[in-house]
Formats: structure tokens, C-alpha cells, sequence
């Protein structure tokens, strides 16, 4: 068997900003009820800027004060080992 190297000590290999952004933008959504207005002011980007952060389409990758900031809000924290990432409730964190 092959010791194949964790994915994220791979040169290249970068983290998925966007799937992280996704996910917490969804949960955000869910959990205030609030519009993509009001996210985008959370944030302090425009509204369209919010929603493709989520899709890509413009190229555009969220910066990690914007994952924080929803982490924040939501109250949750981000654990990055270099084989995964994981998004868990901040009383999980020893």
C-alpha cells in the first residue's frame, strides 16, 4: 500500500474557500431568515458579490474574513487538519 501524502499538504492543493463560504451562507440563510441584502452587509461586499462568492461565476473566491465573520455570527469555527476541514459548533473546540 501506498502512504499517499494528506490532501492539503499537496502543493497546489488550495482550500476550497468557496465550498466553505457555501456552506456557512446556507446555514446563515437557514438559521436568521434573512435576505441576501443582508448578508452582503454582514459581509461589507454588494449584494451580487455575496451570491457569487457562493457560485463561482465571476471568479471571485471569498476572503477568509468574510468565512470568519459568518463563522462568528453563527457561532461556529472552522478545524483544519491537512487531510480535511471541518465546520463544527464552537463549544466542540477543547
Amino acid at each position: 500500500m501506498i502512504d499517499e501524502k494528506p490532501i492539503f499538504t499537496i502543493r497546489g492543493n488550495s482550500l476550497p474557500r468557496r465550498e466553505i463560504y457555501k456552506s456557512l451562507r446556507n446555514k446563515w440563510f437557514k438559521k436568521t431568515q434573512k435576505s441576501n441584502i443582508e448578508l452582503a452587509e454582514l459581509i461589507g461586499v454588494r449584494p451580487q458579490v455575496a451570491s457569487t462568492y457562493a457560485t463561482g461565476t465571476d471568479g471571485r473566491t471569498p476572503s477568509w474574513t468574510v468565512i470568519l465573520a459568518l463563522c462568528h455570527e453563527l457561532e461556529l469555527e472552522i478545524l483544519l487538519t491537512p487531510k480535511e476541514i471541518k465546520i463544527q459548533s464552537s463549544s466542540q473546540i477543547v
